[in-house]
């Protein structure tokens, strides 16, 4: 064979390894991508635990039961008859007395969602102190307004000691700012505020309308980090982001830093900013007026404590001290979750699963974990 002809099957054999190799990975993506779509939408839960309400978007459904399935779990809910999460088998055995009742208001994490009733970390609370009565007023995607509002309306039928309102650094920061949730598709009360610094609802009656698609896109990084971080990601980094294949085989670290992410997001965020502290101002001054205690707990999500310097985890570090500090000035109690959880997570000693893998809420163990720190600290 002349040098000509090797050359000639050596490009040939070139192209073939190449086209094999483009082929396989073309495979390889599309495989990934199809499983992680199958992991979304594998997702079923018996129909009818939201209802619309007028007032606070949606409420839970009284005297509900159904089943919630996700390729990270099978599991059980039931609601009472007042439309709140059972967690306590004294609402069912018989009403016994206690000294004092501790009400939780807060979102999806609160309510529990991928565990069972008794698993939650309300329930395990009333298992651990037979003194207090403990309350899950937990709905899935409520904001810190709604959370107000239901606090306002409702406490004349809780008639709670001690509020717990827990504060999802994931997203409530941005929602309580819009008129629909990022990660619901119905529609919310929200405040804005009035010339003379006082809270102006909007949204009431809540709308019934379907979330408009521009809506759907709005997003944690386009609110918070609009295009500001387009010009920190080179062109393979984008690649990466956007390849299911790429982001398991180099997973990507983020050139953000704390130096960099907390200067913009305190420019881009001063409407958040300013609203989450008249509401958190509001609801002290409701609790002094109806003399119960209130206490902000800090619950992050799980890229806070898996991936602290992606951005999502930057920005609920970020959030995470501004509501600290929001909460100094008003003289309001602080119970950090959040750092706390992460230590829990880091200490590879314990193997612990706080986070469900793929659908993201709090595992068995993840609530246990909050009920020790929340006794601890309460």
């Amino acid at each position: 064979m002349d040098i000509k002809s090797k050359n000639r099957s050596r490009l040939y054999a070139t192209i073939i390894f190449l086209l094999t190799t483009v082929i396989c990975l073309a495979i390889a993506e599309w495989f990934l991508r199809s499983y992680q779509s199958k992991l979304t939408q594998d997702d079923e839960i018996t129909p009818g635990l939201l209802q619309y309400h007028s007032q606070f978007g949606w409420v839970l459904a009284k005297n509900w039961q159904g089943n919630h399935k996700h390729h990270d779990f099978e599991v059980n809910y039931n609601t009472d008859s007042q439309g709140y999460r059972i967690s306590d088998s004294r609402d069912k055995n018989g009403s016994k007395n206690v000294e004092k009742t501790v009400a939780f208001i807060g979102d999806s994490f609160t309510f529990g969602l991928g565990v069972n009733d008794d698993q939650t970390f309300t329930a395990l609370l009333n298992q651990k102190d037979p003194t207090t009565k403990y309350l899950n007023l937990g709905i899935p995607g409520y904001s810190t307004d709604q959370q107000y509002l239901l606090m306002k309306y409702r406490h004349s039928r809780i008639r709670a000691n001690h509020y717990i309102l827990v504060f999802y650094l994931g997203n409530d920061f941005l929602d309580n700012a819009l008129g629909y949730p990022l990660q619901t598709e119905y529609a919310k009360p929200y405040f804005t505020i009035g010339t003379g610094g006082q809270l102006v609802q909007n949204n009431y009656p809540v709308p019934k309308q379907p979330k408009p698609d521009s809506e759907w896109n709005k997003s944690v990084a386009s609110i918070a980090f609009g295009d500001e971080l387009l010009p920190q990601q080179s062109s393979l980094q984008s690649i990466k982001e956007h390849s299911a294949l790429l982001s398991r085989l180099a997973p990507k670290k983020n050139q953000l830093t704390v130096e960099q992410t907390y200067p913009l997001l305190a420019k881009r965020l001063q409407q958040q900013s300013g609203l989450a502290k008249a509401i958190l101002s509001q609801i002290g001054q409701f609790a002094d007026s109806r003399d119960f205690k209130i206490s902000i707990a800090l619950l992050p999500g799980k890229s806070y404590a898996e991936s602290p310097t992606s951005v999502s985890g930057l920005f609920q570090s970020y959030v995470a001290s501004e509501i600290k500090a929001i909460s100094k000035s008003l003289n309001l109690e602080v119970l950090d979750l959040a750092s706390k959880l992460a230590a829990a997570y880091n200490n590879k000693d314990q193997n612990l699963y706080l986070f469900h893998p793929n659908e993201g809420h709090l595992t068995e163990e993840g609530h246990l974990i909050v009920a020790d720190i929340i006794q601890e600290q309460i």
